[in-house]
């Protein structure tokens, strides 16, 4: 969101006796304050990479998790694994948010990414190889590995407070 200031945004308003009195000159603020708002423009316009995960549909499942861009210049995209029976896949993107799920739980803030990022991160989670070995590896290891690679990329940083909270969550079998 951007802020038009005007120059009574910079001046102390109210009514003056003399009209020689100036209002408030500022000296040093208007360039701190510059600075704050083109400092919260470039952050307003990175994506927000979120884990999304969804409840299940049979109670011996383990929780979907979905890797989630909430990018403002290009709109929402979905990455995730899907299985079909027999072995898990990449399936197309989609141009959702989770939310348009009623299966949404919650979604966890995991990092952020630049402008510049976001093509060469959904390329890479679209690429991401599944683990059709494993019986162990889910749609939940799978997210982890992609923002692993993503954060190994340079793409992103994936935040190790939100790293541990999915570790912590994160259900180590299929049905």
């Amino acid at each position: 969101m951007h802020h038009h200031m005007s120059t009574q945004d910079w001046t102390a308003g109210g009514n003056s006796s003399s009209s020689t009195t100036p209002i408030c000159t500022p000296i040093i603020a208007p360039n701190l304050v510059l600075i704050t708002l083109l400092t919260a423009s470039v952050l307003a316009t990175d994506a927000k990479v979120y884990v999304a995960v969804y409840n299940t549909i049979h109670e011996l499942d383990p929780n979907h998790w979905a890797i989630y861009i909430d990018d403002p210049a290009t709109g929402p995209t979905i990455h995730q694994v899907y299985d079909d029976g027999t072995k898990y896949y990449v399936p197309e993107v989609v141009e959702k948010k989770p939310d348009s799920s009623a299966k949404l739980n919650h979604q966890c803030l995991v990092a952020t990414l630049a402008p510049g990022k976001v093509a060469a991160a959904r390329s890479l989670f679209q690429a991401h190889k599944c683990n059709n070995v494993s019986g162990k590896w889910n749609c939940q290891a799978w997210v982890e590995e992609a923002l692993r690679a993503a954060d190994s990329a340079g793409l992103l940083h994936f935040d190790s407070h939100a790293e541990k909270c999915l570790k912590y969550t994160r259900q180590h079998w299929q049905r």
